[in-house]
Parts: C-alpha cells; structure tokens; sequence
C-alpha cells in the first residue's frame, strides 16, 4: 500500500519519483532551507509592518503640528485685524469731525494696532488686501501731519475753515481708504 503524499504525487508527476534525500545531512539542508525562506518571510513581514507604523506615526505628528500651527497663525491674524480694524473705526469719525466742526487735540488719530500687529496683517493678507490696509494707515499719518502744521500756529483748536483744500482731498481720500480698509478687515475677523 502506498502513502498518501506518494499517491498524489503519482497522480500529478506519473511514474516519477519525488526525489529522497540519500543521507542525514541532506535531510537537515533541505529542512533548513525551507526554515529560513519561512524566517526571512517572517522578517521581510515584521519589517514591513514597522515601516508601515513608522510613515502612519510620522503622517500622525505631522499632520497635527501642521493642525496647531495653522490654528496659532489663524489666531494671529485674527487678533491683528481686529486691532488693526479698532484704529480705523476709530480713525474715520475722527477725520469726519475735522472736517465738519474743526479739530481739537483731544481727538484720537493714532494708530497703537497698526505699529504692533502690522508685521502678522503682511505675512498673512493677500497684496491688494495689504495695500488697502496700508494705504488707509498711510493717509491718517498724512492727516496727523496736516493737524499737526496747523497746530503749530498756535493754539488747540483747528477751524475747518483753516483747512486748506490740498489737506481736505488728504483728508477725504484718506477716509475713503478707512472704509475700504475697514472692509478688509471685516472679511478677516
């Protein structure tokens, strides 16, 4: 009676023989061959896995420093414009008052958010948003230099009257940049 591997064995190869190791020694190399293809399976495997969970931990750290950064940027940002935006709001009654009824040095024309959030508002607005912001921040330093020649006459009080008609365009383009500045800034914060 024959054993069941060499029955199949008939069956798929015919009448040939599967071939017999003729001694010990190679019994043990073919069982070490066949050990060692399993093995280096084993550990092509395991080293794929740790390349694998390597990519996914560096994928998982990156992705969140990125997260956080982004999110302390947008923050950021968020707090200049709202600075920024305080000193044009502020700005735009100011220019309207000299205009209308004169000036009086108790009227804020200064621009504290601006100095100290300028560099967070450049880094992060597109160019046209940037020059609205700067344009409108510009014309108020030129009107504070138009008071600030009238003041020198003496006085503190500014007639707007006084005002010549060069420093009402100054200060009616400069009101106009407030508001399309003050737009600018609404679209942020």
């Amino acid at each position: 009676m024959r054993s069941r591997s060499a029955t199949t064995w008939l069956k798929h190869c015919g009448d040939q023989r599967p071939p017999r190791p003729h001694s010990r020694f190679a019994r043990e190399a073919a069982e070490s061959v066949t050990s060692a293809g399993r093995a280096t399976i084993r550990c092509v495997t395991e080293g794929l896995l740790a390349l694998a969970g390597v990519v996914i931990g560096a994928l998982a750290t990156g992705g969140t420093t990125w997260f956080f950064e982004h999110r302390t940027e947008r923050r950021t940002l968020l707090t200049a414009a709202r600075m920024v935006r305080e000193d044009v709001v502020y700005a735009g009654p100011s220019l309207e008052t000299l205009l209308r009824r004169g000036w009086f040095r108790a009227l804020p024309l200064d621009a504290p958010g601006w100095e100290e959030h300028r560099v967070a508002l450049a880094a992060a607005l597109p160019k046209d948003d940037w020059d609205e912001v700067a344009d409108a921040i510009a014309g108020v330093r030129r009107v504070r230099l138009i008071i600030d020649e009238l003041l020198a006459s003496g006085g503190n009080e500014i007639d707007p009257d006084a005002i010549p008609e060069d420093g009402r365009d100054v200060v009616t383009q400069t009101l106009r940049a407030l508001e399309r500045a003050s737009e600018v800034l609404d679209r942020i914060s």
